[in-house]
């Protein structure tokens, strides 16, 4: 069916109908055809919309393109930002990655190999290497692979390429930084044995009373040799005490001494050993001398610096001396240091908090190291040392307690005495609070860090030079005593278990008698 097309009158057309229907015109003029009127009427019918109803068509077309077009803006945006995310996502990763693993000649590694002259570990070879090594380990190995080893060998080995200018830096598990705890402490599972390092060997020091040591027949100036068939010539003395002699209580081992030219083999049993922390006794008593009254002069010796036998110490001080004594050894002879913090807390026990900073040092006196600072320190108050690592930053600790012990003091120390105990000497010598006697000692002036991870493991290595109140540094120098007494060497190994026999302690007392009480 095709379209049927109509037409409908103009609006001339409209308006000269209306206009015939008001005229008086003759009859004839209003008169339709029947075609005509059926046409007009059809068309009247109809309804078309007015101009208004028009106008609000348009103006919704107008208002809906609108709204679609801040959809579309909308749309366009969300999509723009999301670009955008992910755009510095990639861009900030990569920038991270590049800093942590690309090659040593990106970022901050220029600038560290200017200052030392090394390049930086490149972590992203490294770990690229490893990742090889684990895969040829886990396609060729025969044996079953400890994973919880290999990790702290990783660590350790690392760790372990700072030994050759840091004989100090060490990796530890959560096991191994607890058994260091409790050998400052005094306890340790072992065979009872002080040792040290000579141009003889490995000498044994000392033997504790009731030790596994002594149990089976270790003396006093054996030279221990062999260790369940390993030589120990060219170990460190670390070494041969952590992974030789030092071991699970109960376990065994064999150890060839010499002794008097002689090879003697021993089967000695570790054991769980507690050392005191601290000896006192009666100056006279124990050398069972004449010449110096008994009841005059107190003797103190500490084994380690730490919160606890510092404690201890002071505890027997209070107990024994204060009060009681007219004047005080201090026995720091194979005191092989310590805590920081341990060492200036026993200082701040024995000097009063007003002291004026001790004349500086002059560079012959001041050890191999020199400060880079010139700092400035407090003025009207008691320093007790100071620390700087190789920015030339660094602390400072001074005396606040209140408190100071004033009577005449003798400070014994040997090759043994160590870092804590030359700190703790070198201060009170700065400031002539005592006299220190015996040999040059160790000569260890730098500072450890130990710092901890969530999963209880440690790392430990030197951050810091520190210096006595005077600006003293001692590393690879030590302290050289006001009084120079040396062990005769026949009474060497003997004189620790034989105090009749001790000549430091001898003269110590008799310059405290002789200068200080008697006099």
């Amino acid at each position: 069916m095709g379209v049927e097309e109509k037409e409908y009158p103009v609006e001339e057309e409209k308006q000269s109908f209306s206009a015939a229907e008001h005229q008086d015109s003759p009859k004839e003029s209003t008169e339709y055809t029947a075609e005509e009127e059926k046409r007009y009427k059809e068309g009247s019918e109809k309804e078309y919309p007015s101009e208004m109803e028009k106008d609000k068509r348009r103006a919704g077309l107008r208002n809906y393109s609108v709204e679609r077009s801040r959809q579309n803006g909308k749309i366009a945006l969300f999509v723009l930002c999301i670009f955008a995310m992910l755009f510095s996502f990639v861009l900030g990763g990569a920038a991270v990655y590049l800093y942590y693993f690309s090659t040593p000649a990106v970022f901050s590694l220029q600038n560290t190999e200017k200052e030392t002259g090394k390049e930086e570990i490149n972590l992203f070879r490294v770990s690229t290497k490893l990742k090889d090594l684990q895969e040829l380990i886990t396609e060729n190995y025969l044996y079953t692979e400890d994973a919880e080893k290999a990790e702290d060998g990783i660590y350790k080995g690392f760790l372990n390429s700072l030994l050759e200018e840091d004989p100090y830096a060490a990796y530890y598990t959560k096991e191994e930084i607890e058994e260091s705890q409790n050998q400052q402490k005094g306890i340790y599972q072992g065979i009872g044995a002080e040792v040290s390092e000579t141009d003889e060997g490995i000498r044994i020091e000392y033997v504790y009373p009731d030790s596994p040591a002594e149990k089976g027949g270790l003396k006093a100036g054996d030279i221990i040799l062999r260790v369940d068939g390993i030589s120990v010539r060219d170990l460190s003395l670390q070494y041969i005490v952590q992974n030789l002699i030092q071991g699970v209580e109960g376990s065994s081992l064999e150890m060839i001494v010499l002794r008097e030219n002689e090879e003697v083999t021993l089967r000695l049993t570790r054991g769980e050993i507690v050392i005191p922390p601290v000896e006192t006794g009666d100056a006279a008593t124990m050398l069972k001398d004449s010449t110096v009254p008994e009841g005059e002069i107190g003797y103190l010796s500490l084994r380690g610096f730490y919160e606890e036998a510092v404690e201890e110490f002071i505890s027997q001080y209070e107990k024994e001396i204060e009060g009681k004594k007219s004047g005080l050894i201090i026995d720091l002879r194979g005191n092989p240091g310590g805590d920081v913090d341990a060492a200036t807390r026993l200082l701040d026990y024995f000097l009063p908090d007003d002291l004026p900073k001790p004349v500086k040092a002059t560079a012959e006196a001041s050890g191999a190291i020199r400060s880079i600072t010139d700092r400035e320190f407090l003025e009207g108050e008691t320093l007790l040392l100071y620390t700087e690592d190789k920015h030339g930053n660094g602390k400072e600790w001074y005396a606040d307690d209140r408190h100071e012990v004033d009577m005449p003091i003798v400070i014994l120390v040997n090759q043994n005495s160590a870092s804590a105990s030359e700190l703790f000497s070198g201060a009170m010598q700065d400031y002539g609070r005592a006299i220190v006697m015996g040999t040059q000692s160790y000569g260890k002036g730098i500072v450890q860090t130990i710092r901890s991870f969530t999963d209880g493991s440690a790392v430990e290595f030197t951050t810091h030079y520190y210096f006595t109140p005077a600006g003293r540094n001692i590393h690879k120098k030590g302290i050289t005593p006001d009084v120079k007494v040396e062990i005769p060497e026949e009474d060497g190994q003997s004189y620790v278990q034989d105090r009749t026999k001790d000549s430091q302690l001898r003269k110590g007392a008799e310059t405290l008698y002789t200068n200080f009480i008697h006099g």
